[in-house]
Parts: structure tokens; sequence; C-alpha cells
């Protein structure tokens, strides 16, 4: 990671902390951080100053044999798609 990358992974991570206290507390101090956090989460989005290089997601699922079954949402049952893998690959004898 180059500097200036972990420079602002470290702000965003900072910034992401400050949403969070923030939301446990209120007043009129927390809403001026939270406001100040927001500020530089668009400097941050607008000079474009961070790259995403991957997503990630939680998704509900079970797995059934050596396949996992992804969910639409967390409620229902109906599947949205389901991954297809091999869970012993070594040679049985």
């Amino acid at each position: 990671m180059k500097a200036n990358e972990f420079s602002a992974f470290f702000v965003c991570m900072c910034v992401c902390v400050c949403v969070c206290v923030c939301e446990l507390f209120t007043g009129a101090e927390a809403k001026k951080v939270f406001n100040e956090a927001q500020a530089m989460l668009d400097d941050i989005i607008n000079g474009e100053l961070l790259t995403a290089h991957g997503i990630v997601g939680l998704f509900p699922a079970n797995s059934t044999g050596d396949d996992i079954i992804i969910y639409e949402d967390w409620a229902s049952k109906k599947v949205k798609g389901t991954l297809y893998g091999l869970r012993q690959q070594a040679r049985m004898n």
C-alpha cells in the first residue's frame, strides 16, 4: 500500500468511526463531528482520493451438501443463486 493510499484509508476509517460514534451520542458537539465527517467523506469522494478494487457483501446463505445457496433477503427463502463447489478435492482411497 502506497503512502497516499494508506493516508486515505486511515482518514476513511477515522470518518467511519466518527459517524458510528455520532450515531450513539446526541447533542450539538456530536452533530458537529458528524457534519465534519460527512464533509470529509464528500471531499474523499469528489477528489477521488480512494479507488475501489473490490466489493464486499454479506448475504443470507445456507449450505446444502457441497453447494452454497444464496437467498434474496434475510426473511424469505427465495433463492437468488447457488455457488457450486467441491469441499473435498483430495483423492479418496
